[in-house]
């Protein structure tokens, strides 16, 4: 029977409903839609189904925040999912929610290479841990296991660990981050925000110079990575500068959690930014940042490193998850 995935983000909301093909997926419907209406879910995901018309037997639910005991607890929006509740709501016998980044992590190792980008190839063990650490609205982490001919995905609130600055300039956006949030998390930084507020921080503390231009487009409002990630393709200092920051600090995050696990079958960055600024990943700098790890840089120099380029990974992960459920 088919199954019906979603991945809500703190964005966007993604749907398919899928079969199986073998080991393979294949996509039967799609659509999706705005995080903001995220109140008639309920409604919108009965609408599509019945739409569709497409048979479904359960669904499967990425979910960007923490999941126990078939709850989940959005991080960036002010939402509640409980798997009964929405099960009985969208008229399915199953429903079955995971953390985002776990399902991301599940469909990881399975992608093909052509929608991925390799920045260090390294020396891949296939029963090695993996690990996922994708910056978007918030910064979501995971991790792989491989067992038994499987690979088994664990959810993680990393992200929300505490930011530890390596260099002067991070000191002083590690203060600057305090005065405006109270905390300085890995996410604070590691993220779309994040983006935003480096730039904030370059301009207003760091002296950089603003193009009257770009400042005018931002006094418009809204999301103002866009218009930094534009900006820094055309050549804009600040802007350039900006996402170098950026970069650093991603590339120790995925470093720190390399470490952490061990992650010989791979470290993948994730999440909608990393794609749109992959000429700030491909450099040395970047690879140099990953490395920094003192006696250890030799061990990182093992694990590879990949960028994770196809769009409905996440969703996709979540569709292997809910078969494994039937």
């Amino acid at each position: 029977m088919n199954v019906l995935a979603g991945d809500i983000g703190g964005t966007n909301i993604r749907m398919g409903i899928f079969a199986e093909e073998g080991a393979d997926l294949r996509i039967l419907a799609e659509w999706r839609f705005p995080s903001r209406l995220h109140g008639q879910f309920a409604v919108l995901t009965r609408d599509f189904l019945r739409q569709r018309g497409i048979p479904v037997g359960s669904a499967c639910f990425g979910v960007a925040g923490p999941v126990r005991d078939g709850r989940a607890v959005f991080t960036n929006l002010d939402w509640q999912l409980d798997e009964k509740d929405l099960a009985a709501e969208v008229d399915l016998p199953r429903v079955v929610l995971l953390n985002d980044v776990q399902a991301l992590a599940l469909e990881a190792p399975l992608l093909a290479e052509t929608d991925l980008r390799t920045l260090q190839r390294g020396r891949p063990s296939v029963e090695g841990a993996a690990v996922v650490v994708a910056p978007g609205t918030g910064l979501g982490e995971a991790f792989l296991t491989f067992s038994g001919g499987i690979f088994t995905g664990h959810a993680s609130e990393g992200g929300h660990a505490d930011f530890a600055p390596g260099s002067p300039l991070e000191a002083d956006l590690q203060a600057f981050v305090r005065r405006e949030a109270g905390r300085a998390s890995v996410e604070s930084l590691c993220s779309g925000p994040g983006i935003a507020r480096i730039y904030r921080f370059l301009r207003d503390c760091g002296g950089r110079r603003e193009a009257a231009p770009l400042r005018e487009r931002m006094d418009r409002g809204g999301d103002a990575v866009p218009l930094i990630v534009s900006a820094a393709r055309e050549g804009d200092a600040l802007s350039r500068e900006t996402l170098e920051v950026f970069a650093d600090l991603l590339a120790r995050e995925a470093g720190n959690q390399a470490l952490r696990f061990l992650a010989f079958g791979g470290v993948y960055l994730g999440g909608g930014i990393a794609p749109r600024i992959l000429t700030f990943l491909e450099t040395e700098r970047f690879r140099e940042s990953f490395l920094d790890k003192g006696n250890f840089s030799k061990l990182l120099e093992q694990m590879p490193l990949k960028v994770i380029l196809h769009p409905a990974a996440a969703l996709r992960g979540a569709a292997r998850f809910a078969f494994r459920q039937r």
